[in-house]
């Protein structure tokens, strides 16, 4: 369940990534929050092992897009003012 969870949060951030550059950060974040969402109410339903599975790797892709969303609109990525290369 774990290594689902955190493979499709792995894959998947690049992903969200590029998608937020394309699409604008904001209904990138809400569809990661959706998916999140849905993916956490079907583990819950599961009713067997494998569902809980795939379900948790839905949680996961989901996770992938709130960790990079959650990151870039707090500024810990931005490129602009970071400071990178200058001193003093």
């Amino acid at each position: 369940m774990v290594t689902a969870y955190l493979l499709a949060v792995a894959v998947v951030m690049p992903v969200y990534g590029k998608a937020g550059d394309l699409f604008g950060r904001k209904p990138v974040f809400q569809f990661a929050i959706v998916l999140f969402l849905v993916g956490s109410a079907a583990s819950g339903l599961a009713h067997s092992m494998d569902q809980l599975i795939a379900f948790r790797a839905v949680q996961g892709a989901g996770a992938g897009g709130l960790i990079i969303g959650g990151r870039r609109s707090s500024g810990m990525w931005s490129a602009r003012g970071s400071g990178a290369g200058t001193r003093g």
